[in-house]
């Protein structure tokens, strides 16, 4: 059975590789959304299995889901990928 923390380890190694970028507010709008969903694919069970995990500072990381695909929201992808990196 895997482990929490070996399921967020996985799955912060997806994280570490996608392209992030390869994508920017000039890209065209229906790229910019398939890349966004892409990502919260991968980040919402990254932070699932981090809670998971138990530690009480990183079970308080929260994504702020954005359905519109304003490049700004993307700090928010910037941001976990340097949580991947702790």
């Amino acid at each position: 059975m895997v482990t929490a923390l070996e399921r967020a380890l996985d799955l912060s190694r997806e994280i570490e590789q996608f392209p992030l970028g390869r994508c920017g507010p000039s890209d065209d709008l229906d790229m910019q959304t398939a890349y966004l969903y892409s990502f919260l694919d991968m980040a919402r069970p990254f932070v699932a299995a981090v809670k998971r995990i138990g530690d009480p500072v990183v079970s308080q990381f929260e994504i702020q889901d954005q359905s519109d695909p304003d490049w700004g929201s993307c700090s928010g992808c910037a941001e976990l990928v340097t949580v991947t990196e702790i």
